[in-house]
């Protein structure tokens, strides 16, 4: 790969060897050395390196917490090492939007085409193999840039949602793609029908319980449904203070530690290096958007719990299960 793009990005870029060794490092990587070295680590190349092979993309300094983000891994490991407090403000803050878009999609599409035109006429199984891990690749990065379209854009339309249906629809969604997982649903009160953006609060659930899915493993995973009637939502269409629907989700997986738990909603942080680092974030605008939040409790070893809150706009009556 050729490191002349690297050279003037505005996060600091290396490449190491599989033995620990700095091949290459942009500007802001050179400044980062010298940071890290001003702190006793001289080789940072094997720091890094057993930072991604124990699977621990984040660390501190006295001057900031940093993530990585591995792009590369096959003959040399190629990564960004990023500040995270970078990433607090608005995507459209850090970036245009729309011409990030427009300048990633023309070529793209290229790329995408071209691959399909030579998986066709390819006589070869390597090279139509090839082919056809170009075209799966550019579908990612779509679907990556369609993420972040919708982050910078999304809207919620609310409409009644009857709870059932809604229900099935996300354990079966969940049941196909983790089939050792079972999800247990638990409505605690005789909920029948939810006031939201049914398609904004599936994916925002949806991902919620896919990264549940994806610590646990397999087993179940619990999700209760209730009223809480402690907080108060003014919702001023109906005039009146709704209480909050409250969601539970709880998996028994190997819990996250409180360095990982404060960077959860930071776009692009991962601890998975084929992650893309916005699921959650996708989860929480929706769920703010919804005028709810999100809280997340965890206890390492032992797992967590997802508590997603809304505005109820129902009243409850007695309970069920599903």
């Amino acid at each position: 790969m050729s490191h002349k793009k690297f050279e003037d990005v505005p996060f600091a870029f290396f490449t190491v060897s599989k033995d620990g060794k700095v091949k290459y490092a942009n500007f802001q990587a050179e400044l980062l050395m010298d940071e890290m070295s001003a702190f006793g680590i001289r080789r940072f190349g094997e720091f890094l390196l057993g930072k991604i092979n124990g699977d621990n993309l984040v660390f501190k300094t006295p001057r900031g917490t940093y993530g990585i983000k591995v792009i590369n891994s096959r003959k040399d490991y190629e990564f960004f090492v990023i500040a995270l407090d970078e990433f607090n403000q608005p995507l459209g803050d850090i970036m245009d939007i729309s011409s990030l878009q427009h300048e990633i999609k023309n070529p793209l599409t290229v790329i995408d085409g071209t691959a399909q035109i030579i998986a066709a006429k390819a006589k070869n199984e390597y090279i139509e193999k090839c082919a056809g891990i170009i075209q799966k690749e550019s579908g990612r990065i779509k679907s990556i840039l369609g993420n972040i379209h919708m982050l910078s854009e999304m809207t919620v339309t609310f409409d009644e949602v009857d709870l059932e249906s809604f229900i099935n629809e996300l354990r079966d969604s969940i049941k196909i793609v983790y089939s050792k997982i079972e999800v247990r649903f638990r409505v605690l009160r005789n909920l029948t029908v939810i006031r939201a953006d049914r398609e904004k609060l599936f994916m925002a659930l949806s991902n919620i319980l896919k990264n549940a899915c994806e610590a646990q493993g397999e087993g179940d995973i619990e999700v209760e449904v209730s009223i809480d009637p402690t907080i108060k939502y003014m919702d001023k269409e109906m005039d009146r203070a709704c209480s909050m629907l409250r969601i539970v989700i709880s998996d028994s997986g190997p819990g996250m530690d409180e360095q990982v738990m404060e960077r959860l909603f930071t776009p692009f942080f991962t601890t998975k290096n084929r992650g893309t680092g916005l699921g959650l974030i996708i989860a929480k605008e929706a769920i703010d958007k919804h005028h709810g939040r999100i809280e997340v409790n965890s206890v390492k070893g032992k797992g967590t719990d997802f508590l997603v809150y809304i505005p109820s706009r129902i009243h409850p009556a007695s309970g069920r299960q599903n």
